[in-house]
Order: structure tokens, then C-alpha cells, then sequence
């Protein structure tokens, strides 16, 4: 009997060729891009920092407004004071994370009170602070042919 492969191969054949459905590895190009050393110490201190901060979310460490918050990818509004938990084990964490991550510049729509651990979002990220050129309505055609 021959192998089911489901409807994989029909929507190949119908849609053309897919990013996620038709090759396992990505291209050459991309493998040697992403293999020098600066762009995996890079890529490591991002996600070991992501990381570290979903654990503290997940492990309701992290207050929003007062109220505990374990979804990490809850969305702050403007004037949304974030907290940690007035336990010593949560500020204990906290202490311990600020003191091992740089001290790289804080975007100017946040400020934070290492104190008492209190930061406060102050308005939506400006798209210029970010510095990455993204035609918006290439990402809407993108995601409106998906459905």
C-alpha cells in the first residue's frame, strides 16, 4: 500500500510551491547567513532573554495594572503599570534578571523604576524607534492570501 500524504500535496498542486509545505531545509544562502558567530551570539542573547522573561510572565511573577497576568502575549495599553508580585521570591528574580542583562537604553514609550520595580508603558511604540523599513501592505497581501 502506498503512503496517505493527505491534502498536502493537492494544495501544492493547486497553490504552487509553499514555503512551509515543500522543502525540510531551508536554502543554502540562509544557512550560511545565520551560522556566523556573531548572528548565533546574537540570536542566543534574544532568545535566552525572551526566555527568561516568558517564565517570569508564566510563573505569575509579573502584575499588570494590580492584577496577575500569565498570558505572555497580553497586549499593554498606554498607561498600564507593569509590577512584579510583592512577594521577596518575585523581586528576588527580578533583581537577579536585571542585574545579568546589559543595560542597553530604554525605548523612550517606557520608563521604569528599578526601585520598586514598577514600569509604566507610556504611549504605543513609535515604528521609527524600531529601525526596520516594513511595507505594511505587503504583510496584509501576505497574510490575506493565507485564509
Amino acid at each position: 500500500m502506498s503512503r496517505y500524504r493527505g491534502p498536502r500535496f493537492k494544495k501544492i498542486r493547486r497553490l504552487g510551491a509553499l514555503p512551509g509545505l515543500t522543502s525540510k531545509r531551508p536554502r543554502a544562502g540562509s544557512d550560511l547567513r545565520n551560522q556566523s558567530r556573531p548572528g548565533k551570539k546574537y540570536q542566543y542573547h534574544i532568545r535566552l532573554e525572551e526566555k527568561k522573561s516568558r517564565q517570569l510572565v508564566n510563573h505569575r511573577h509579573i502584575l499588570v495594572n494590580g492584577c496577575t497576568v500569565d498570558i505572555q502575549s497580553y497586549r499593554c495599553k498606554p498607561r498600564d503599570i507593569i509590577s512584579a508580585r510583592d512577594e521577596q521570591k518575585s523581586r528576588t528574580l527580578i533583581q537577579n534578571y536585571l542585574d545579568s542583562s546589559t543595560n542597553e537604553e530604554l525605548p523612550k514609550h517606557l520608563t521604569f523604576h528599578t526601585l520598586q520595580y514598577k514600569g509604566l508603558v507610556n504611549q504605543i511604540i513609535d515604528r521609527k524607534w524600531v529601525g526596520l523599513k516594513i511595507n505594511e501592505l505587503l504583510v496584509v497581501e501576505y497574510y490575506s492570501r493565507q485564509t
